[in-house]
């Protein structure tokens, strides 16, 4: 059996940490209320069904660069998705971007249920859309400006289509 004092210790540990627990949980509900609730988004580019976004934090720079590309749907697809974030990768060096990896959303700005992914499709030429045209040049203007300094040689972007 429990000791009387014992048992009484315990059910006075609770009330007596009680205002300190209150405390850090309303400092902790401050902080996260000040908190942004989303990444830094920037918008790149749109047209007529989506608009595009980029969050400057998520490039990483070896051994392709990449960075996180948010797509958000002007209107709902056919299965309710109001938006995309997808991983694109480019390798500067032979002018080529691919689409790694994408997760479909029902919110917007990559917000709500996840609802499906999306495969890669291989590598592409940039110059076969503007926007992706937009995200190579993002994602090797630094990767170029190294090579520069390597190889003594300029790597530009493709031209873009009109």
């Amino acid at each position: 059996m429990m000791s009387t004092a014992f048992s009484a210790s315990l059910f006075e540990l609770p009330s007596r940490w009680l205002g300190h627990l209150l405390r850090l949980l309303l400092g902790v509900t401050a902080v996260c209320g000040v908190c942004p609730a989303h990444a830094e988004w920037r918008q790149i580019f749109e047209d007529d069904q989506y608009v595009y976004f980029v969050n400057d934090a998520t490039k990483v720079d070896k051994p392709r660069p990449r960075m996180r590309v948010l797509r958000s749907f002007r209107e709902p697809n056919m299965h309710g998705d109001q938006s995309a974030k997808l991983l694109y990768e480019a390798e500067c060096s032979s002018g080529r971007l691919r689409m790694m990896s994408g997760v479909l959303n029902k919110g917007t700005m990559a917000d709500g249920a996840v609802s499906g992914m999306i495969n890669s499709q291989g590598w592409v030429e940039p110059s076969s859309r503007p926007v992706l045209t937009l995200i190579y040049e993002l994602l090797c203007a630094s990767s170029a400006a190294e090579g520069d300094a390597q190889m003594g040689k300029r790597i530009s972007p493709p031209e873009t289509a009109q």
